[in-house]
C-alpha cells in the first residue's frame, strides 16, 4: 500500500520545517495569544461591570459577556491575521529570487503551480496553527453563553478563509516583484485597502450621492471586499448587546433591522428594558451578502494564482 501513498509537496515540507522550528513562530504565537487574552479579560470585565451597575441578572449578564467576548476575539483575530499573513507570505517567492534558489526550483520536475501551492500551504498552515491555539479562548466565550456552536465554527472558518485570500494576494505580488520589501509593502497596501479603503470609498459615494441627489441610494458593492463586513455577516448575531462589534456591521449589511425593547430581569426582581437589533424577515433578494463576497474573493484568488503560475513558468528566462 505504500506505493499508492502520495508524497508531500517538497516545498511545503521544507517551508513547514523552517517556519515551525524557528524562533519566529514561538514569538509570534506568544504575542498573538497575549493580545487575545488581554482583549478577552478587558471585554469580560467591562461587560460584567456594566451589568453590575445596571442590576442585570447574572444569566443575562453572562450571555451578554459571552457574545461580546466572542465577537471581540474574532475581530482581534482577524486584525492580527491581516497583519501577520502579508508579512509571512509577501517574501515567499522574492526571497527565493534574492537567495538565487528560485531557478533550481523552476528547473526541477515540479510544476509552477505546485511551487505556489507549497508556499501557500505553509502560510495557511501557520495561520491554522494560530487559530487552533486560540480555540481555548473562544471556548471561554462559549462557556459563558450567548454563542452557539454554529457561530463558533462559522467565525473560525471565515477567519481562515480570509487568511487564505490574503496569502494568495501576497503570493501573487511576491511572484511579480523582484524584491521582498516591495512585495511585502504592496501586500500590506492591498490589505489596508480592503480593510480601510473600501469603507472610505463607500463613505465618499454616500456623501457625493447625498450632495447631488439629496438622499440618493448608495451601492454597497464595494463592501463585498471588506473582510470585517464579511465576518460580521457570517458570525454576527441578530440579537445581543449593542457593544458587540459585529452586530453593528451586520446591521449595515442588513439595514432592514430596527430596535425594539427587550426585558431583562434585574437582580431585585424588577425588569430592565434594553434595546436589541431584531431582523425583520424580508423576501428573497438574491444571493446573501457573504455568498457574493466569497464568490468575488474566489474569483480574485483564481486570477491571482493564474498570473503567478504564468510568472513562474519554466524555463523562466527573466529570472536569469
Amino acid at each position: 500500500m505504500s506505493g499508492f501513498r502520495r508524497p508531500l509537496n517538497p516545498v511545503l515540507a521544507r517551508e513547514l520545517r523552517v517556519r515551525m522550528r524557528g524562533r519566529q513562530a514561538a514569538v509570534v504565537l506568544t504575542l498573538y495569544l497575549t493580545i487575545l487574552s488581554l482583549f478577552l479579560y478587558l471585554t469580560y470585565r467591562s461587560v460584567t461591570d456594566i451589568a453590575a451597575l445596571s442590576g442585570i441578572s447574572s444569566v443575562a449578564s453572562s450571555a451578554s459577556a459571552g457574545r461580546n467576548v466572542f465577537q471581540w476575539l474574532l475581530v482581534v483575530m482577524l486584525a492580527l491575521v491581516c497583519f501577520i499573513v502579508p508579512g509571512l507570505t509577501g517574501g515567499a517567492i522574492t526571497g527565493e529570487r534574492e537567495r538565487q534558489t528560485l531557478i533550481p526550483l523552476q528547473v526541477t520536475l515540479m510544476k509552477p503551480l505546485s511551487i505556489l501551492l507549497g508556499k501557500l500551504g505553509a502560510s495557511v498552515a501557520f495561520t491554522l496553527f494560530l487559530v487552533v491555539a486560540a480555540l481555548p479562548l473562544i471556548g471561554v466565550a462559549f462557556v459563558l453563553g450567548g454563542v452557539s456552536v454554529g457561530e463558533v465554527i462559522a467565525g473560525t472558518a471565515i477567519v481562515l478563509f480570509i487568511a487564505l485570500v490574503l496569502a494568495v494576494f501576497s503570493l501573487g505580488w511576491s511572484s511579480v516583484f523582484r524584491r521582498s520589501q516591495l512585495a511585502t509593502v504592496t501586500s500590506y497596501a492591498i490589505t489596508l485597502f480592503l480593510v480601510l479603503g473600501t469603507p472610505l470609498i463607500y463613505a465618499s459615494q454616500r456623501i457625493a450621492s447625498s450632495s447631488y441627489q439629496g438622499s440618493g441610494h448608495t451601492s454597497k458593492a464595494i463592501m463585498v471586499l471588506n473582510p470585517f463586513v464579511l465576518t460580521a455577516d457570517v458570525a454576527g448575531g441578530q440579537t445581543g448587546s449593542s457593544s458587540a462589534p459585529l452586530n453593528g456591521l451586520r446591521s449595515f449589511v442588513h439595514p432592514n433591522s430596527y430596535s425594539v425593547g427587550s426585558s431583562l430581569v434585574r437582580s431585585n426582581g424588577t425588569t430592565f428594558t434594553r434595546s436589541n437589533p431584531v431582523r425583520i424577515p424580508q423576501p428573497y433578494e438574491g444571493f446573501p451578502f457573504w455568498v457574493r463576497s466569497v464568490i468575488v474573493f474566489l474569483g480574485l484568488c483564481g486570477t491571482t494564482l493564474a498570473v503567478a503560475t504564468y510568472r513562474l513558468r519554466t524555463p523562466a528566462p527573466k529570472e536569469r
